[in-house]
């Protein structure tokens, strides 16, 4: 069994021969690279402890929709929020869980 963080960054425990080791740093980054993200495109300061402070520029892990207007999402410090849909410009858009079954 092996202990690990899932891709909204939840620890979870799994059969390690369910597993498999990245070789090189570039297989890790083509997988990486096809994680749902965004980036800021304006400021936003958070008010509450369920959002994310983002600035503009950054790019952010989609984590989930949480309605139509905010998503959860993850920054590269690995802290997780609350940050408004109209304030990201979605890269590449989560899969609905509908879609993966």
């Amino acid at each position: 069994m092996l202990e690990c963080l899932n891709w909204a960054g939840e620890p979870i425990v799994i059969p390690s021969s369910c597993v498999r080791t990245f070789t090189s740093d570039f297989e890790l980054s083509q997988v990486l690279s096809r994680r749902p993200k965004a980036s800021v495109t304006a400021d936003f300061r958070a008010s509450t402890t369920n959002e994310l402070t983002v600035k503009t520029g950054e790019v952010v892990y989609l984590i989930k929709q949480l309605d139509s207007d905010n998503y959860l999402v993850l920054n590269k410090s690995n802290t997780r929020g609350r940050v408004p849909k109209d304030v990201l410009n979605i890269l590449i858009a989560p899969t609905p869980i509908s879609d993966r079954i």
